[in-house]
């Protein structure tokens, strides 16, 4: 799959830089109702407009990223669907949380972006950090 956004393009194993945004507010525990019991650990962001150089209001904290090997792939439907992202991870490679990243960092992806249908980016998972939430 292909995404493009802001002019930047993402392709699974194509090395692209791009500017996030990050909540350092750590996220409720859903557990199922998001997917968070299967999804990676890493530094979950969303894409920051190029042109915006105003700094982000707390708690967003903003960086640039570079992946050398990521991943994309489509977001999928609902967190309850078969076709979410993190399902689908989570069936190629039957582990979650740490244990998911590890398994991914052995295949040398250091990220995961996701698209919707209409090739926009979603939302991103920078696996190289695993959070910036002030719980750890």
């Amino acid at each position: 799959m292909i995404c493009t956004s802001y002019g930047i393009t993402f392709k699974s194993y194509i090395p692209v830089t791009c500017k996030v945004l990050h909540s350092t507010y750590p996220s409720p525990k859903m557990g199922e109702r998001f997917g968070q019991h299967l999804e990676p650990s890493g530094l979950y962001c969303i894409l920051r407009p190029p042109l915006d150089d105003n700094l982000p209001a707390f708690p967003w904290w903003a960086t640039q990223i570079t992946m050398r090997q990521p991943l994309v792939m489509e977001f999928g439907g609902g967190y309850e669907e078969d076709t979410n992202w993190k399902k689908v991870l989570y069936r190629q490679y039957g582990k979650t949380g740490n244990d998911l990243t590890t398994a991914m960092r052995e295949e040398n992806f250091d990220g995961i972006v996701t698209c919707h249908s209409d090739s926009e980016v979603a939302e991103i998972v920078y696996l190289l950090v695993r959070s910036l939430n002030y719980d750890g």
